[in-house]
């Protein structure tokens, strides 16, 4: 159809450009950085949709980036564009002499070809806000037909179609067929509740794999977080880096990782982007500088490859990073995630990608938990010794696990030698949980613990001398199955 529509505006094109005032121009355009463009693109007789993302940040000009490509290794002259929007590609000079009007004629270079580019108004029939384009047609000097060419006739202007058959080359077609604004590209995402994620790795003892769910947000923080909800309740601990995210700037709120890394984020991310933080993995909680650099290839687990910021982090005076994270802007969160503190050889964390989509339907485990006893019995900051606690609780027949919660812990004073023991014995008579002062670190000694339930009456006895102070809450933990629909 375009090359019908060809011959009969090469006919009346001359007419046209004499009797009517307005003729169709191209200007140069202004592609804005995270632009992205999708194309039906066929090289060597294969066809598939493509999607670039336009970058501006470059020394030589404009670059088309890879936000959804199916072939890892794409190459074409189209990719890459000079200061003034020409093909930096070599045997290509002078293709878009902007700007360009109906009735344009021109010398250029075309895939090491000279040729003669004649333009023509024709109608835009693609998914832009525009009615009219230009449609180049390049030819040789002996009349072949090496090239055509549409650009908008709209702001800002973009290529619509290509069509490049070189004699001694591979011909390439593109057509436009989508083309919108990401402008918060390199900005914190914007997740929208049902988005999920899923990953394999390891996280301390625990390791597996994981779906998490965007599912609510926690607005009892000093700033809101947003949730991610494992579906399933065996993969929290397994999870606990991925549960809370800052709402602000889309940081993880683990305690974990909150000491490792103070400072995780520092957007809008770029190539070269640093930034500095404090770090627990240090001998003295040392200082480290993170880096950030544009990785424009990377894989992702559909088969595709996108670009993505890799980000680095050293501890002063050493070669070699304790963390590196990758963020993909396409996934709206990370590709990798891995931390290596200093005095070990293993990771802590080790997390892969495996998986992402939206609106999420399907089976989830709720949890669910009663608090069933807590120290001191009515509140208060510490019960402090010496106390004795003899007592007993219930657990429901529901229960899977009984927890001493996190945040639990006991402390004694400087120059005390503590006396401290802490037995909880389930309704069967076994006694499945006990701590004692040989546990005490620092002064401190954590009490945050959880045990197989059994329904029926427990026994908490705990014992403590003078100065020392204990603050403790017991749950009793299940989860229901609940169908949930994000659709």
């Amino acid at each position: 159809m375009r090359r019908v529509l060809l011959a009969i505006l090469l006919l009346t094109g001359p007419l046209a450009g004499c009797t009517s005032p307005d003729r169709a121009t191209v200007e140069d355009p202004d592609w804005p950085t995270g632009q992205l463009l999708t194309y039906e693109l066929t090289q060597e007789g294969e066809t598939a949709r493509e999607t670039f993302l336009v970058y501006n940040h470059t020394p030589k000009g404009t670059d088309l980036l890879a936000w959804n490509l199916s072939r890892p290794n794409l190459t074409s002259p189209l990719t890459q564009f000079d200061e003034e929007h020409q093909p930096r590609a070599e045997g290509f000079s002078n293709a878009f002499p902007f700007p360009i009007e109906d009735g344009d004629e021109h010398e250029a270079r075309i895939a090491g070809a000279d040729v003669t580019v004649t333009w023509s108004q024709t109608p835009h029939e693609g998914p832009l806000d525009a009615d009219r384009e230009l449609e180049g047609v390049a030819r040789t000097q002996d009349g072949e037909q090496l090239a055509v060419f549409g650009l908008s006739a709209g702001s800002p202007a973009l290529l619509t179609y290509a069509e490049i058959d070189p004699p001694d080359g591979a011909a390439e077609t593109w057509e436009l067929v989508d083309a919108r604004l990401h402008e918060g590209w390199n900005q914190p995402p914007s997740w929208t509740k049902g988005d999920w994620w899923t990953y394999e790795g390891s996280f301390r003892s625990e390791q597996g794999s994981s779906k998490v769910v965007y599912t609510t947000d926690d607005t009892s923080q000093p700033n809101t977080q947003r949730e991610l909800s494992p579906v399933r309740v065996e993969d929290r601990v397994l999870m606990l880096p991925f549960q809370g995210w800052r709402d602000g700037d889309i940081a993880p709120q683990s305690g974990y990782i909150s000491n490792v890394l103070s400072s995780f984020w520092s957007w809008p991310l770029g190539e070269g982007k640093t930034w500095s933080g404090s770090s627990s993995v240090g001998e003295r909680g040392d200082e480290y500088q993170a880096l950030s650099h544009l990785s424009l290839r990377a894989p992702l687990p559909d088969g595709s490859v996108t670009t993505t910021f890799a980000v680095e982090a050293y501890l002063s005076g050493r070669d070699e990073p304790f963390a590196t994270w990758e963020y993909s802007p396409r996934a709206e969160h990370l590709v990798s995630w891995r931390i290596t503190p200093a005095s070990e050889e293993d990771p802590t964390l080790n997390f892969t990608l495996e998986d992402w989509g939206e609106a999420y339907h399907g089976e989830m485990e709720i949890p669910r938990r009663v608090q069933v006893d807590q120290i001191p019995a009515r509140g208060g900051s510490f019960l402090s010794g010496p106390a004795e606690i003899d007592r007993t609780f219930d657990v429901p027949e529901q229960a899977r696990t009984v927890q001493i919660a996190p945040r639990s812990f006991a402390v004694h004073e400087p120059d005390v030698d503590p006396e401290f023991r802490l037995t909880l014995t389930d309704a069967n008579g076994t006694v499945v949980l006990e701590h004692n002062a040989s546990q005490f670190q620092d002064q401190r000694l954590s009490l945050s613990s959880n045990v197989e339930a059994s329904p029926g009456d427990w026994r908490l006895q705990v014992d403590i001398g003078e100065g020392v102070s204990v603050l403790a809450r017991l749950y009793a933990n299940w989860y229901e199955t609940e169908t949930v629909d994000f659709r």
